[in-house]
């Protein structure tokens, strides 16, 4: 009975383990420590992420591999006929993320946020602007802006150019992460140059306005 409870243990010990890798990106990593979404996300579209050879040695190492891929066929092939709900229970990100925003059309925000989470974690870049702002403004769950800033700027690492304004935002405020003018700034000109003009006004407020904040950035 011991030895059983130990095993137990340290099973949770690696699936939290998993899931704080696997919200990092490192798919594969949390994949080999046994977590079932990041199996899913390794067997989706893997050249995208994978040269042909490591894929050949993903498939001949892992014995789940294969049952991953066919739950991705299947999730896809359910998405591609509307059912976007049975698609994003499967794991598929662009589904779970789409059941969020159909319930956020409906303002029910308590239902939206656990897809806007999953599909967020699995790197989705929509969702996770908007598990931002949910966090933000306490929509459909309890107000965080530390995670609020964190997930802006995983969304402004993808390119996003309404997450590296919410971003700049904080820094500006030092709302969820410490107040930093130059990162602001740079966040504001990242925007604007992604084509979030209203982002140039922004800039040229904290330039004029700020310490320590080069004016040719």
């Amino acid at each position: 009975e011991d030895a059983e409870i130990y095993r137990e243990r340290k099973r949770a010990a690696q699936l939290v383990k998993a899931k704080q890798v696997f919200v990092e990106g490192r798919h594969l990593e949390a994949a080999r420590l046994g977590l079932p979404e990041a199996r899913f996300m390794v067997a989706l579209n893997p050249a995208n992420r994978f040269s042909a050879k490591e894929v050949k040695e993903i498939a001949a190492e892992c014995s789940w591999y294969e049952g991953a891929k066919e739950a991705v066929a299947e999730a896809k092939r359910l998405h591609e006929e509307g059912k976007r709900l049975e698609a994003a229970k499967l794991g598929l990100p662009e589904a779970q993320h789409k059941v969020a925003v159909d319930l956020r059309a409906k303002e029910d925000y308590a239902a939206s946020f656990p897809w806007t989470r999953k599909a967020a974690e699995a790197g989705h870049v929509d969702a996770q602007f908007y598990l931002g702002f949910a966090l933000k403004t306490g929509r459909g769950c309890e107000e965080d802006k530390e995670g609020a800033a964190k997930w802006y700027a995983r969304s402004a690492a993808q390119g996003d150019k309404f997450a590296l304004h919410n971003l700049g935002v904080c820094y500006k405020t030092g709302k969820g992460v410490a107040e930093d003018q130059a990162m602001a700034a740079i966040c504001y000109a990242r925007a604007s140059a992604a084509g979030y003009k209203v982002c140039k006004a922004y800039l040229g407020s904290v330039l004029m306005t700020a310490k320590g904040v080069k004016r040719d950035l």
